[in-house]
C-alpha cells in the first residue's frame, strides 16, 4: 500500500502551494521573539562554549576544527536546511 502510494505521487508530482495572508506582519514583535533558535549558541549564561571547551581539554581532543565549530554548523545547518 505504501509503495503505491510513494510510486503514484512521485510520478505525479502535484505542486505545492502557500497561500500567505499579504495583511498579515512578517516581522512583528511575536516573530522576533520566535525566531532566534540559533541565538541560544551565543548565549553567556548557558555557558556551552565554556562547558565544550572544557570537555575538549578533559577528552584531550585533538580534531582539526574545534567541537564547538562543528556543533554550531550542525544546528545553522539545520536551521537553514530543516528537512
Amino acid at each position: 500500500m505504501v509503495e503505491e502510494f510513494d510510486k503514484e505521487y512521485f510520478e505525479n508530482k502535484p505542486p505545492i502551494t502557500i497561500a500567505i495572508d499579504s495583511k498579515n506582519m512578517i516581522n512583528n514583535q511575536e516573530n522576533r521573539n520566535q525566531n532566534f533558535g540559533y541565538n541560544f549558541l551565543e548565549d553567556e549564561k548557558l555557558e556551552i562554549v565554556k562547558f565544550v571547551e572544557e570537555y575538549e581539554k578533559k577528552i584531550s581532543f585533538k580534531g582539526e576544527y574545534s567541537i564547538d565549530q562543528a556543533l554550531r554548523f550542525l544546528v545553522y545547518q539545520r536551521i537553514l536546511v530543516p528537512a
